[in-house]
Order: structure tokens, then C-alpha cells, then sequence
């Protein structure tokens, strides 16, 4: 399975239109877990991740990770694991610090032909 790469750049007007946005993709019927990944500038503004599936909502953390995986079997923690089912999924992105000029942002989703080993725990 391809992995989707995305690329943009939220500005204020984004901002100010909504503070949440979300970026659609198709997940493939034999998809078995997703991973998606969030990178930016986080010296230059503040993206909040989160997602939905097509049965709704999957999960959220906030600016404080910048990515998740979701499987039948275990999330990353602030997200719901079970069946990935196929159809559109939405990247859930809050723009909670936009810099005046914008901030470009890279999305990568992986679908999982098999699901992902859960890693293992942070001491702690």
C-alpha cells in the first residue's frame, strides 16, 4: 500500500474561517491500521491533530503528539482503537497558533496491510 503525502500551508484567514479543518483521504477496504504523521515548524505555530473516521470520531491529542496510529487492537493514547473501516477519513488539524505570514505543514498517512506492532511502553 502507497503512503499519501500532503503538503499546504493554514494561514490567519484559515484561521479565523475555522479553527478546525480537516483534510480528507481514502482508506483502502484492506487497510488493517493507519498511521498518520503531522510535521511542521513548531518554533513558528501551533497545530492541533486529531481524527474521524467514516463512523465518526477517532480520537484527538491536541498539539501534544505529532502523529498516531490507530489498529484493531491498540491507538496511540487520546485515540480509539478498533476496525479501521474503509472509506474517507478526515486528518482533524486546529490551528491553534497561526504565524502572520502562514505555516506550511506536511501530512503523511500509511495505511498497515497488517497492523503495526504497539510500541513498546515509556517508563515513567
Amino acid at each position: 500500500m502507497r503512503a499519501l503525502r500532503v503538503t499546504g500551508r493554514w494561514t490567519l484567514e484559515d484561521r479565523l474561517t475555522a479553527p478546525v479543518h480537516d483534510v480528507p483521504f481514502e482508506l483502502p477496504a484492506d487497510a488493517r491500521g493507519l498511521t498518520v504523521r503531522l510535521s511542521y515548524d513548531r518554533s513558528a505555530g501551533v497545530l492541533d491533530l486529531g481524527c474521524h473516521g467514516p463512523l465518526g470520531f477517532r480520537g484527538w491529542s491536541g498539539g501534544a503528539r505529532s502523529e498516531y496510529t490507530i489498529t484493531p487492537a491498540w491507538a496511540t493514547p487520546g485515540y480509539l482503537s478498533g476496525e479501521p473501516e474503509p472509506g474517507v477519513w478526515r486528518i482533524l488539524l486546529g490551528l491553534h497558533r497561526v504565524p502572520p505570514d502562514g505555516l506550511p505543514y506536511e501530512l503523511s498517512v500509511i495505511p498497515h496491510l497488517s497492523p503495526p506492532v504497539r510500541p513498546p511502553a515509556r517508563p515513567g
